[in-house]
């Protein structure tokens, strides 16, 4: 299926048997550019008590395009299972085009927009398609991105980004319930604009995200050792200092401590003054569904369904299961029939089952 317009992919997102995988189409993405006709874990304790400090403001250098308070944010996964999660050996610079990839794509879904190797190369500000080429192709293969689609104007493709590579039930959450994500800067100012600018690296900008995610969310105040953070960024020691000099040049940090101590930066623009309050259906959320013997059980237990075979049954009265199908499901209970999809496609996503929704 070829997907034209994030609207059409809104529409599907209901019914996500919609959606295939294609690995084939991947397969054979040609080496060179494919040409777009128009471009148009995470701690949250602030280190602020800690250390004593004067105000600072982005203003102290002379680079004065970096506002003191993001303006608009986009939303980066993070946290255990996430691409951040040490645990997974990613490269920095596929990190940046997963970055980038991410920005541009919806965060409920994960699809992003149509993108060529053209034009990501123009949001990394670098000139090798080839070495974009081949960061996706192990992002796809590592299981971090998925391959929606094409569009057929152009060959753009449309990508699905997996915002945590985990069990559904395993999903790391925030203190909503929700998955676990971090609001980075974008637009005006924001490191993502000065890489497309070619004003930063995408070093740099794998940098600064990464600190961000670390930092605390309220002060935008971040600690880490160098090599804590050449750890985390997989980027030389030698990278990594090169970077804060350069960031605090331009007014991207502000650095707290003094020399040969623990690094601690005021990372801007700083986050939004105070937390934004959600709505209480944004709020709502839902326990992970147990997972018995290879079963997913619904959360009045009546319901289940295999976890390889999305094999679906019903308990009758005297707790004996029988087999049913997704449209009696349905019919009696909607809201099952959502969790149990919801949850059947992220495991369609992340193993590649070939079972059908």
């Amino acid at each position: 299926m070829t997907v034209k317009t994030l609207e059409n992919i809104d529409l599907v997102q209901s019914n996500p048997i919609y959606f295939g995988i294609y690995p084939d189409i991947y397969e054979n993405f040609p080496s060179d550019e494919l040409v777009e006709q128009s471009h148009t874990p995470v701690s949250e304790v602030c280190v602020s008590s800690v250390i004593s400090a004067p105000q600072v403001t982005s203003q102290d250098s002379d680079f004065s395009e970096i506002p003191d308070i993001q303006e608009t944010t986009h939303q980066v996964p993070c946290g255990e299972h996430s691409i951040f999660d040490p645990a997974h050996k990613v490269p920095a610079f596929e990190k940046a085009v997963y970055l980038k990839v991410n920005e541009h794509s919806h965060w409920e879904s994960g699809v992003s927009h149509a993108l060529s190797l053209r034009h990501l190369s123009e949001l990394l500000n670098v000139k090798s398609h080839s070495q974009v080429h081949r960061a996706l192709k192990w992002l796809i293969e590592n299981g971090w991105l998925k391959v929606e689609g094409k569009r057929k104007t152009d060959g753009a493709y449309f990508y699905r980004v997996i915002h945590h590579k985990c069990e559904p039930q395993d999903t790391p959450v925030d203190r909503d319930g929700r998955p676990q994500k971090c609001a980075v800067p974008r637009g005006a100012g924001s490191p993502s604009q000065l890489l497309v600018d070619g004003k930063i690296t995408w070093r740099m900008f794998v940098d600064w995200t990464v600190r961000k995610i670390h930092s605390c969310w309220t002060s935008g105040i971040v600690s880490m050792t160098v090599r804590e953070a050449s750890k985390l960024m997989k980027l030389s020691v030698q990278t990594i200092s090169e970077n804060a000099k350069k960031m605090g040049k331009l007014g991207m940090v502000k650095r707290l401590s003094e020399k040969f101590r623990l690094s601690v930066y005021q990372m801007f623009p700083k986050p939004y003054p105070e937390r934004r309050e959600r709505s209480l259906e944004e709020c709502a959320s839902k326990k992970a569904m147990k997972l018995i013997n290879g079963w997913y059980y619904s959360f009045n237990g009546l319901w289940r369904f295999q976890r390889e075979t999305f094999w679906l049954q019903m308990c009758e009265h005297g707790g004996r299961w029988r087999d049913s199908n997704m449209e009696e499901l349905f019919s009696i209970n909607k809201s099952i029939h959502r969790d149990f999809t919801d949850y059947m496609y992220h495991l369609k996503m992340l193993y590649g089952n070939t079972a059908q929704i």
